[in-house]
């Protein structure tokens, strides 16, 4: 029924929208169906204010760019249509400069600069498109259509007022901060519009809903109803992907370890009554990090010893440290906690391979004889995956060809988050649910989502999954559409009669030999508390790669450094974070403990993530945009060196052995390639040498297809570094002296687009002071 409401409307320029090649060819249905409400959303905004959130499954930062094209075509064509439109709508709709807060800045630039507006012009020729930061020009001969990495917005807004702000939150770390994204452009425009994956109820009321905010739910049902719309079908079909759950059972000592975690992790949550409740937040990562763990846990707290989180262990001994004595609510809960979280700990211990690593085994196996070309299995740290790999190599058959060709590919559930947003979608195998900061990607996947599951989560897990997809439901309702687009002028016809709503996932309960089962009989835990969302409010993964983004959310005691800069901004890190200094005088980046630094440096920062490392966000979007199979080769290099350099006390060690075995390289050459920086060369150039370090490696000793396919990958990386370095330090001289920084941007775009995109979100801060202050545990 809502399909026909737009259809039936005749306005010159929404028709134009829907059926017309304005927009870029390869705007979906559901984005020209998002861009004409968005036009109509500014044509009936006269006076007021209004915010509009597009909610998208698997949102990507194409959506955002297309609704931006969409207002910028209307405005254009309203301000022409004299005779073509009722004189109350010829005027522009946008007042002032426009901006569009994305990650993706670089391919926004250069696809909206070749948008066509009408009679042969381009934006370009009508407005500039330039990105928005500290270092942008001040002033123009134009009216500008600014691109904004998010941490920029409130930096710069400084009492200015634009005529529009265009969200772009697909991406995981914007997405974050939706809610203060959507306060700051409250105060800088009347018009604001959103596009984000489906967010939490508390999350949205935060952004102003139902009060302030309108919503508008593109499940796989409402993009096929926007086919219809535009009459036209889009490359591949929308559907639901199935969920199938699979229970682990083969371990039932380690299964009832865990779910008397969870009972007490409840009892805890239960007691404290949205309370604060001193280490209840470490228990649950901790939790969640044991039920995910599929190799020998042994093996892999050795792996994760030299990591910046430590081990479980270290983890599971600093709560000893936690007191909340004096809350009834702690003194009777937190006990029982401990004891059952260690006891968990020490059963999987025990285990020379635990339930789950059958449960991968057996879904790899099923996989490489099928026809489906890529499946992702998401682990639970990257530690994890240098000794998932060898491991499975042993029991399945063509597992190394598939992961040198990049068929299958590990990561972990924020890579996954970030893969998802640039469009790559594909079969997923979960080890464990998603937890809260990602549970977002589990409303109306478009592809089939296997979870490993202990007998006790199964339940757990359907009921999470419906009282998800519950929340959603109101908005799937034909009747809830139409209300929401009759402001906008789109009315059915009265005889119209409102669809069935769209249904969520169906759920598959399976064991491994694939047959559907009966429901298990679960452990006595209770379904009626949303644990998920009572601990899991950080949104932090704890030990899920190179460290959080709000390292604030995992206690420690001791000194921590304070290191504040001249701006007035200060900031905290641990005793082992480090910062990326960059030395204006050689053009050098050198990484260097935060107690290291001094005042007077210039610390290289990004406006979007105070605790990200230059080194990592380049590897990310270089990784992320290349094929399959060699990123899938870079990143395994990257883990097996890290697992190899940390079995080792020092890298001068580890440099003898190889020596042993033939290698003829410096002991500089040799620290080049296992340290991480922007001149890293990350692998020797000849093979001979490239055999000797890879042979020390599990990952690769017993595999020739698997170090060919990592001596191919790493080779081509060294070219791309070498042409980074020279690129990141230009961009670098640039922002220190003020001048040139739209060519420097504009050279990293030849690159890549999503190298611009890093620079783009680059601060330099000057080191005012740094000093050493004391933590003390969060509650």
């Amino acid at each position: 029924m809502w399909d026909h409401a737009i259809q039936l409307s005749i306005q010159r320029v929404t028709d134009a929208l829907l059926h017309r090649n304005v927009l870029p060819q390869d705007a979906l249905a559901f984005e020209k169906v998002s861009g004409a409400i968005a036009v109509r959303t500014a044509l009936r905004l006269l006076t007021g204010e209004q915010s509009l959130l597009f909610a998208v499954p698997e949102a990507t930062a194409s959506t955002a760019r297309h609704i931006l094209a969409a207002l910028l075509i209307g405005d254009y064509a309203h301000a022409n249509a004299q005779g073509q439109v009722p004189q109350i709508e010829v005027r522009h709709l946008l007042r002032g400069d426009i901006v569009l807060v994305t990650q993706a800045t670089s391919n926004g630039k250069a696809r909206l600069e070749e948008l066509s507006v009408g009679r042969g012009q381009r934006l370009s020729d009508l407005w500039e498109v330039t990105t928005l930061s500290r270092y942008t020009a001040a002033k123009s001969t134009k009216p500008r259509v600014f691109l904004a990495n998010p941490g920029w917005l409130e930096k710069t807004m400084g009492g200015r007022r634009f005529g529009a702000v265009v969200i772009d939150a697909s991406h995981p770390s914007t997405f974050a901060q939706l809610p203060q994204l959507m306060r700051a452009a409250a105060g800088c425009t009347s018009l604001r519009i959103a596009v984000s994956p489906p967010p939490t109820e508390n999350v949205l009321a935060a952004c102003g809903y139902p009060s302030k905010l309108q919503l508008w739910l593109w499940d796989s049902q409402a993009k096929n109803d926007a086919e219809t719309v535009v009459e036209a079908k889009d490359p591949q079909p929308h559907t639901n992907g199935d969920r199938h759950l699979w229970v682990c059972d083969s371990d039932a000592e380690a299964a009832q370890a865990l779910a008397e975690v969870y009972l007490r992790l409840t009892a805890a949550a239960r007691a404290a009554e949205g309370r604060s409740y001193p280490g209840l937040w470490q228990c649950w990562g901790l939790y969640n990090r044991l039920r995910q763990v599929a190799v020998p846990l042994a093996h892999l707290e050795e792996a994760a010893a030299s990591t910046w989180a430590g081990s479980l262990r270290q983890r599971i001994a600093e709560l000893q440290n936690v007191s909340g004595h004096g809350s009834v609510a702690w003194d009777t809960t937190w006990p029982q906690l401990l004891v059952a979280l260690k006891s968990a700990y020490e059963t999987l211990l025990r285990r020379e391979e635990t339930a789950k690593f059958w449960g991968v085994a057996s879904n790899l196996q099923a996989f490489l004889t099928s026809t489906t070309p890529h499946l992702r299995v998401v682990v639970g740290s990257e530690a994890e995956v240098t000794l998932l790999t060898p491991a499975l190599d042993l029991v399945v058959e063509g597992f190394s060809e598939a992961l040198a060709s990049g068929r299958v590919e590990f990561v972990t559930g924020s890579k996954e988050a970030k893969l998802i947003a640039e469009g790559g979608v594909c079969p997923t195998v979960l080890l464990a649910p998603r937890t809260n900061g990602h549970r977002y990607l589990d409303v109306f996947p478009s592809a089939r989502v296997d979870e490993l599951l202990y007998p006790y989560e199964v339940d757990l897990e359907r009921s999470n999954q419906a009282r998800l997809h519950s929340a959603w439901a109101p908005r799937l309702q034909d009747e809830t559409r139409v209300r929401f687009l009759a402001p906008f002028g789109f009315q059915p016809l009265s005889s119209a009669v409102p669809r069935p709503a769209a249904q969520p996932p169906a759920i598959v309960i399976r064991k491994y030999n694939g047959h559907a089962v009966s429901l298990v009989t679960s452990a006595e835990v209770s379904g009626e508390i949303d644990i998920d969302a009572l601990v899991g409010g950080t949104d932090v993964d704890f030990f899920d790669g190179y460290g959080p983004t709000v390292y604030t959310s995992i206690s420690t005691t001791g000194a921590i450094t304070e290191v504040r800069f001249t701006n007035g901004e200060r900031r905290q890190f641990y005793g082992e974070q480090k910062l990326d200094v960059y030395l204006s005088e050689t053009s050098r980046i050198q990484r260097n403990l935060a107690r290291e630094v001094r005042p007077g440096w210039r610390v290289i920062a990004f406006v979007d993530g105070q605790y990200d490392s230059l080194f990592r966000r380049l590897a990310d979007v270089v990784n992320s945009r290349l094929p399959p199979a060699e990123r899938v080769a870079l990143e395994l290099w990257r883990q097996a060196k890290e697992h190899l350099v940390a079995r080792f006390e020092s890298k001068r060690k580890l440099y003898h052995k190889l020596v042993a075995k033939g290698l003829m390289s410096s002991y500089e050459t040799f620290v080049s390639w296992v340290s991480e920086g922007d001149e890293d060369v990350i692998a020797p150039q000849q093979f001979h040498e490239f055999k000797v370090l890879a042979s020390e490696m599990e990952t690769y000793a017993s595999s020739r297809v698997m170090m060919e396919s990592a001596f191919k990958a790493v080779q081509h990386e060294r070219g791309r570094n070498r042409k980074l370095g020279r690129t990141l330090r230009t961009f670098l001289r640039a922002v220190v002296s003020g001048d040139g920084y739209e060519e420097a941007l504009a050279g990293a775009r030849t690159i890549d687009t999503a190298i611009a995109d890093v620079f783009a979100a680059v601060e330099i801060l000057e080191v005012d002071s740094v000093r050493e202050v004391q933590r003390k545990h969060d509650g």
